[in-house]
This record gives C-alpha cells, sequence and structure tokens, in this order.
C-alpha cells in the first residue's frame, strides 16, 4: 500500500503533459509588453516561411530521484503554445518500486492513456535503475477536447478551448515549484541515495 501512495504522489510529474487551455484565439489579452518580457526569457527562432516567430521556453522541476524538464515551443504573439515537450527520468527508488515489472505494473494505467491520440507520441525506457519517458504534444494535430480527458490537463474553465497559453502554463509551472530554465541549460539528474 506504502508503494501505490509513493507513485501516486510521483505520477503528478508524469501526468503533468497538457497544462492550460484557453478559450478561442480571438479572445487572447496577450498585451505587447506581456510579449516582449516573454521574449527576453526565451530563444527567438525566426519561421524560414512566414514572418511570425516562434519562441522557446523551458522549465525544470529536479528533486533527487526525479527529473522532469518541459520544452514549450509557442508564438509570442498569440500565446499559443504549438509543441510541448516532457522529459522524466526517476528512479525506481524513487517511485517506491525495486523492480521493472514493479514499475511498468504501477504506471502502465497512467501511459495507456497516450496511445491512440494524434499529435501525441510517447515513450518509455526502463533502464536498470530508472524509467527514462519522452511526451511529445503537437498542439497543432492534437485535439484539445481529446486531450482534455489525459491526467494533468488543467483548464481555464473555458469548455471551448481552442488552444494552450504559454504565459498560463509557465505560471502555473512556477507556482508548482518548476524553475525556468535559460537557454536550455538543464541541471544533471540528481540520484536518489
Amino acid at each position: 500500500m506504502k508503494t501505490k501512495k509513493i507513485i501516486l504522489s510521483v505520477l503528478s510529474f508524469f501526468a503533468l503533459v497538457v497544462l492550460v487551455a484557453c478559450g478561442s484565439g480571438g479572445n487572447q489579452e496577450n498585451t505587447k509588453s506581456d510579449s516582449e518580457e516573454v521574449s527576453t526569457k526565451t530563444t527567438t527562432i525566426e519561421k524560414k516561411d512566414s514572418e511570425k516567430s516562434q519562441e522557446i521556453g523551458y522549465f525544470q522541476s529536479l528533486v533527487p530521484g526525479i527529473d522532469t524538464q518541459i520544452t514549450f515551443y509557442y508564438e509570442a504573439s498569440t500565446d499559443m503554445v504549438l509543441k510541448q515537450e516532457t522529459h522524466t527520468q526517476a528512479s525506481y527508488k524513487a517511485l517506491g518500486v525495486t523492480t521493472i515489472d514493479e514499475a511498468k505494473e504501477a504506471l502502465a494505467p497512467i501511459f495507456s492513456q497516450y496511445e491512440g491520440i494524434d499529435g501525441i507520441t510517447h515513450t518509455v525506457d526502463y533502464g536498470d535503475e530508472y524509467i527514462i519517458e519522452n511526451l511529445v504534444l503537437d498542439y497543432e494535430n492534437l485535439d484539445i477536447n481529446d486531450a482534455s480527458k489525459l491526467p494533468g490537463f488543467l483548464s481555464d474553465g473555458n469548455n471551448n478551448a481552442t488552444y494552450v497559453s504559454y504565459t498560463k502554463s509557465a505560471d502555473l509551472l512556477k507556482e508548482s515549484g518548476f524553475e525556468e530554465v535559460k537557454d536550455g541549460k538543464f541541471k544533471d539528474f540528481q540520484p536518489l541515495d
């Protein structure tokens, strides 16, 4: 029973897949000064085929035994997240299990929910001492209504959400203990001793 409680508390890191969905693109309240502030904290990439620029935001939650790194690709002018990549590394000890089979059994109910959803790519590697999970959400091909059924999905209460807000997602991550990472320079994984 204790093992299940530990795993459930750790699953909040694994389940952090979709953050804050917002209403239609026409109702955005992002001001120029907000965009400028976001731009100073991220890297700008110019798109080759348009005048719009794509920004990248990086966040990390690092505790001994569990490392979660999130990368957002978004348009600053609209605050719309286009793609999210989540990389999680967790030791079996931090999950409260001792074997690969125990980890697979405990995590299967969560991971199986990502199957069959367009716009989601999910891989898991069970190593000798830890698990590595990679989750990519392509919001340009992901139905927000399908995503809203996944664990970890939060909304602003708008049942007609059409996009994921970078600003609101970043704020939520910071409130949850994630740190913003400059230039994608994540700290190294810390084993649980």
